[in-house]
């Protein structure tokens, strides 16, 4: 997943636009109107994006964990030529949707394995073709949780083995290796969650 100096967060009834500068987050908010305004916030998150910077670059779309699809896949012996084709193959092993369906995106290797997330390219269509509509181009995509994990852990001195999202819905839990997630498990209380970490370090 490379690095992104804009993030546009459409994860839930509040959007928030941010730039990202040697670690310094600026967010400007964007409430939506209604329940069906993805045109006009649009409008509104090409502005906030432009008094932050933005000038047409790609930027990371942060969507809500229920709309991004996640996965382990072997990084070896993957061929030099369609590398990337050949890890959302692999990706697809791991998921109910073909790869054909798919945009995806990876995290660094580690271990020899690396984390895909993925949505559905037509369950987004509507929202990206709004964005692009006002000069917004979105370069990759990520779940809110990878966005919320990367800014628990950012500043942090000591690494941490495990984080624990909570949101509206549901709860995530991230396990970190080497500063980046290698795993992502989801349920919907914590307790849940804690069982299985429980069970997974003992």
């Amino acid at each position: 997943m490379a690095t992104m100096r804009y993030i546009l967060s459409v994860a839930n009834r509040c959007w928030w636009a941010a730039s990202v500068r040697d670690r310094t987050v600026t967010r400007r908010d964007l409430p939506r109107e209604g329940k069906d305004a993805v045109e006009s916030t649009a409008q509104r998150a090409a502005t906030a994006l432009a008094e932050l910077g933005y000038r047409g670059e790609g930027l990371c779309l942060a969507l809500s964990a229920d709309n991004v699809l996640t996965g382990r896949i072997d990084a070896a012996h993957l061929p030099r030529r369609e590398r990337r084709a050949a890890m959302v193959y692999r990706l697809e092993d791991e998921l109910p949707v073909e790869a054909e369906r798919l945009t995806a995106d990876f995290l660094p290797v580690v271990a020899g394995r690396a984390l895909g997330a993925a949505v559905e390219t037509d369950r987004v269509r509507r929202l990206l073709d709004a964005l692009s509509a006002h000069g917004i181009k979105a370069a990759a995509v990520c779940s809110e949780t990878l966005l919320a994990a990367w800014r628990a852990c950012r500043n942090t001195a000591d690494q941490a083995d495990y984080v624990l999202v909570v949101g509206h819905d549901a709860v995530q839990l991230l396990r970190i290796a080497e500063g980046v997630p290698v795993g992502w498990q989801s349920a919907a209380d914590a307790g849940e969650l804690l069982r299985r970490l429980e069970a997974d370090l003992l």
